[in-house]
C-alpha cells in the first residue's frame, strides 16, 4: 500500500513541478547578441568578444512580470462538460547577467567572466485553485557561471570558447490524492478526502557545460557570429514534505503520518543549443540584427526519478519500486528576433523591433506548470553615453501569446484541459563600463 501512495506523491509531483518554464532568450538586453562585442557575448557567442578592446563590464538587470491564467474546463469526450472560474497568477522575476572581458594589449587574445541565469521560471497559483493538483508554487531557475577566452586569428575571424559551472535549483508545492493500485476515473486524482500537500524543498545540482564560436566579418559592413553550447544533464536532490490536505479523510492523514523522511533524485537532460547573428550597417547611422536559436528540446524526453529515505520500513518499500522514468517528450524549438538601431548623434542610440519565440512542449504534455506558449515579441531601446568610460541602456519587452493555448486532449494526468492566457512584460536595464 505504501509503495502505491509514494509512486503517486512523487511521480506526479516531480513531473509538472521540474519541466516548468524557461527564459525568454535575450540575455543582455537589447543592444546583446552572438554579433555584438560586449560581455555579453559570453553567453552569446564567445569569440565575439575578441573584437573588443581593453576592459569591459556589463551589468544587466531584466526585471520580467508575467501574467498567466487558466480556465479549467473537463471535457468528455472532446465535449465541456464542466467548466471552472479563471484563475491567474502574477510574478516579477529577474534574469541578470554580469560580464566582464579584458582584451591585451600585445597579443590578439580576450579573456572574459561571465555569470547569468540561463533557464528559469516562477509560478504561484491559488493553493485551493482548480489547478492545484497539477501544481501551485514553483520556482526553477538555472545559474551559469565561468570563465571565457577569444582569439583574433586576423581582422576577419575570431575563435572562442566559454566554460561554465552551472548549479540549479527547485523548489516546488503541489496538492496530489492518493491513489491506490490502477485509477479507472481521472477524477480520484483530485478527491479532496485523498488530498495531500507536497513540498520539494530546494532541491539542488551542480553541472558544467562549454559553448564555442566562430566571428566573421566577410566585409566592413557585415558581422556573421555563431556559437555551439553543449548539453548537460541535471540531477536535483533535496527533501520532500508531506502534510495532509485539509479536507483528507482520517484513515488517509494516518497513512501519510506513517511514512519516513524521503529525499528526491530527478534526473533530467538540458539541450545542447545553437546561437546565430547577422549584423549589417545598412549606413553610417543605421544597422540591422538578425538572431536566431535553436534548441534541442528534444533531449527532454523523459525524467528518471529515485526516491531513498533514512528510514528503514520506507526504504525497503522504495526499493522495490526502484527507478522510473516518466515521459515528457517535449521538441525542438527555433525562435528568432530582428531590430534596427539608429544613432542620432555620437552618445545616443535607439532602437526597434521584434521576434517570434515558439514553445517546445506539445499540447497534449501542457499543464498549469508545465506551460509555455508560442509567443510574438515587440520591444524599444535605447543607449546614452554617460560619460567617456560608461553607458546606459534600457528596453521594454512586450511578449503576446499568439492566442490562448485550448487544450482539450492530454496526456497526463490530473486532468490539464482548458484554455491557458499569457503576457509577459520585460525591462532590461543595463549599465556597461570600458577601463
Amino acid at each position: 500500500m505504501k509503495k502505491s501512495i509514494l509512486f503517486t506523491l512523487f511521480s506526479f509531483s516531480l513531473s509538472y513541478a521540474y519541466g516548468n518554464g524557461y527564459l525568454i532568450p535575450d540575455i543582455g538586453g537589447n543592444f546583446s547578441s552572438p554579433v555584438d562585442a560586449n560581455p555579453a557575448g559570453i553567453y552569446w557567442n564567445p569569440s565575439i568578444t575578441a573584437f573588443s578592446s581593453g576592459g569591459n563590464i556589463l551589468l544587466d538587470i531584466a526585471p520580467t512580470y508575467q501574467k498567466i491564467s487558466y480556465e479549467r474546463i473537463d471535457y468528455y469526450p472532446g465535449i465541456a462538460v464542466t467548466k471552472y472560474p479563471e484563475t491567474s497568477f502574477s510574478v516579477l522575476s529577474p534574469a541578470p547577467i554580469f560580464g566582464a572581458t579584458y582584451s591585451f594589449s600585445k597579443i590578439p587574445l580576450t579573456v572574459g567572466l561571465g555569470v547569468y541565469a540561463h533557464y528559469g521560471r516562477e509560478t504561484r497559483w491559488d493553493e485551493n485553485g482548480p489547478q492545484r493538483f497539477n501544481g501551485t508554487k514553483q520556482f526553477l531557475a538555472g545559474i551559469n557561471a565561468g570563465p571565457s577566452i577569444a582569439y583574433r586569428i586576423n581582422n576577419k575571424i575570431s575563435i572562442g570558447a566559454s566554460f561554465n559551472y552551472v548549479y540549479s535549483m527547485l523548489s516546488a508545492k503541489t496538492s496530489l490524492a492518493i491513489v491506490l493500485g490502477e485509477a479507472s476515473d481521472p477524477f480520484q486524482f483530485e478527491d479532496p478526502a485523498f488530498e495531500v500537500r507536497v513540498d520539494l524543498d530546494n532541491l539542488t545540482a551542480s553541472n558544467f557545460s562549454v559553448a564555442g564560436g566562430i566571428t566573421f566579418k566577410p566585409v566592413r559592413a557585415l558581422t556573421l557570429g555563431i556559437a555551439y553550447l553543449s548539453p548537460y544533464k541535471v540531477s536535483l536532490k533535496g527533501p520532500a514534505k508531506i502534510s495532509p490536505g485539509p479536507n483528507i479523510s482520517a484513515l488517509s492523514s494516518a497513512l501519510v503520518s506513517n511514512l519516513g523522511d524521503v529525499k528526491v533524485k530527478a534526473t533530467q537532460h538540458y539541450p545542447q543549443s545553437i546561437n546565430f547573428g547577422v549584423k549589417y550597417i545598412l549606413t553610417r547611422k543605421l544597422e540591422s540584427n538578425f538572431v536566431m536559436q535553436w534548441y534541442d528540446w528534444s533531449v527532454n524526453d523523459a525524467l528518471v526519478l529515485k526516491l531513498s529515505s533514512p528510514d528503514s520500513t520506507t526504504q525497503s518499500l522504495l526499493d522495490i519500486l526502484g527507478e522510473k522514468r516518466m515521459e515528457f517528450h517535449f521538441v525542438d524549438a527555433i525562435n528568432f528576433r530582428l531590430d534596427f538601431r539608429y544613432a542620432i548623434n555620437p552618445d545616443t542610440r535607439i532602437g526597434f523591433g521584434g521576434g517570434y519565440d515558439p514553445s517546445g512542449i506539445p499540447s497534449e504534455y501542457v499543464t498549469a506548470s508545465n506551460l509555455e506558449f508560442d509567443k510574438v515579441q515587440a520591444f524599444i531601446s535605447g543607449e546614452y553615453k554617460i560619460s567617456k568610460n560608461f553607458k546606459l541602456s534600457g528596453g521594454f519587452n512586450h511578449y503576446q501569446s499568439i492566442a490562448s493555448r485550448k487544450i482539450s486532449a492530454s496526456n497526463v494526468l490530473p486532468i490539464s484541459t482548458g484554455y491557458y492566457r499569457g503576457i509577459i512584460e520585460k525591462v532590461n536595464i543595463t549599465l556597461s563600463a570600458t577601463f
